[in-house]
């Protein structure tokens, strides 16, 4: 046989790998299908996210006397829905009106309004996502003129949604301090009164109490629409402090004034209850029988009940305070004169003046 040539070897090898085998068919063919059935088919791509912040809806402005203050909520979710990951930076923004009730349209706001504050990541640490955001400017500078304020958020690329609502402030002049107000403890309550403020046209009344433990803060407990005010939720012996805020009033709204010094005072119960009325003594024979009309005091306690024989001095019957108001007395002799009256207590000790004397005679005996 005549030896191949190397060309002719090379070729032959080739065509025995490209040469079919349909023993290897199926099994290739069942494994495509199984790999097509589990999976998805490929779609087109979806565009990138955007993460533009949503527009800030509720700017607020109003006049304390920490400044101008703007409070604002900082949106969550970007304009497609999904969480704020890259972080942004809030631009304010103030433009001066002539009167806040015509509107300023959004353009004309952007375009003209000046930029007077910036937060960025230094600025905001102390904040959070969905939180509001609060910042102050001077008063001074800005008094009696008229202001729209917006607030922008922006994504680290600079995107944003635009301005947010406007907030419209009238800057008036700081109303004055009222002085410490004075305190007095009254029987339904603590009396509160202060110093007229000029241009106040209502006061925010403030209470903290005094705890063993810790100290609580100052609460607003109600208004007032003059300097004086009647706190009738307390405690008797505990310690109050009080501070008075006056209102003044803009054209856009209230305006605050500085809180006054504190004034502190121990709720104590020197107050008795009122004298027993009705008193009515009947004899039996054998008893008197005493009644009178209940007391309504909250803190009412019970009843002390003297008796006086004939003309000589009055002696305390009950050992005790009774809580009803009636009373057997059958330690009485028959043929003698007795007189009686009746005292009220509280829970502090405090005893009234005594009722009206009610004097009755027993029998003589048969």
């Amino acid at each position: 046989m005549p030896r191949m040539s190397r060309d002719e070897s090379r070729l032959g090898k080739l065509r025995a790998c490209a040469t079919f085998r349909p023993a290897l068919l199926a099994p290739l063919i069942l494994l495509c299908g199984i790999l097509a059935s589990s999976c998805g088919s490929i779609g087109e791509p979806l565009p990138p996210l955007l993460n533009i912040p949503e527009r800030s809806q509720d700017l607020s402005a109003r006049q304390t006397p920490e400044g101008v203050v703007l409070e604002w909520t900082w949106p969550p979710l970007t304009t497609e829905g999904r969480p704020l990951k890259n972080f942004y930076n809030f631009v304010v923004h103030r433009l001066e009106v002539q009167d806040p009730a015509i509107p300023v349209p959004a353009g004309w706001f952007e375009s003209q309004s000046q930029q007077v504050a910036k937060l960025g990541p230094a600025e905001l640490d102390t904040f959070e996502p969905g939180g509001k955001i609060r910042l102050a400017f001077p008063t001074a500078p800005l008094t009696g003129k008229f202001f729209a304020f917006g607030v922008r958020g922006e994504s680290r690329g600079g995107r944003t949604m635009g301005f947010s609502n406007l907030s419209f402030i009238q800057v008036v002049e700081a109303l004055e301090e009222p002085g410490r107000p004075a305190l007095a403890v009254l029987p339904n309550g603590i009396s509160v009164q202060w110093q007229a403020v000029p241009r106040a046209v209502a006061y925010r009344v403030f209470r903290k109490m005094e705890l063993a433990q810790e100290a609580e803060e100052f609460n607003e407990i109600g208004r007032a629409e003059g300097p004086e005010f009647l706190d009738t939720s307390l405690q008797w012996g505990k310690r109050y402090y009080y501070r008075v805020l006056p209102l003044g009033r803009s054209a856009t709204g209230e305006v605050e004034g500085s809180q006054s010094a504190a004034a502190d005072v121990v709720a104590v119960d020197t107050f008795p209850p009122h004298a027993p009325t009705e008193l009515r003594a009947v004899t039996t024979g054998f008893s008197v029988e005493l009644s009178w009309q209940l007391n309504s005091e909250p803190d009412f306690a019970g009843y002390r009940i003297r008796r006086s024989q004939g003309t000589g001095p009055f002696e305390i019957l009950t050992a005790a305070p009774i809580g009803a108001a009636n009373y057997s007395d059958t330690s009485v002799e028959r043929g003698q004169a007795y007189r009686y009256t009746i005292t009220a207590l509280d829970q502090d000790g405090n005893e009234s003046p005594p009722s009206d004397a009610e004097t009755v005679a027993t029998p003589e005996s048969n």
